[in-house]
């Protein structure tokens, strides 16, 4: 699952041109999601009880995970 970032400045990137860095890899083939909110969201929806998803990158992508985390969790109250 690649997310683009593009919300971090210069740092951050779009989605579009993250895959195309990894074209030539194993993740080439690895789905396209605008964000990290949307990508850790398709990966929650194809994980099997049990499973864990590991996510990596900037600080940047770390605290709009755990922010997304925390909106969820709020939300189940």
């Amino acid at each position: 699952f690649l997310a683009g970032l593009e919300e971090a400045g210069p740092r951050g990137l779009a989605v579009d041109a993250f895959a195309a860095g990894l074209q030539h890899t194993a993740a080439a083939a690895a789905s396209r999601h605008a964000g990290v909110a949307q990508a850790l969201a398709a990966a929650r929806a194809q994980a099997r009880p049990g499973d864990r998803i590991l996510g990596f990158g900037s600080f940047h992508t770390a605290a709009a995970a755990l922010q997304e985390l925390q909106a969820q969790a709020r939300a189940r109250g």
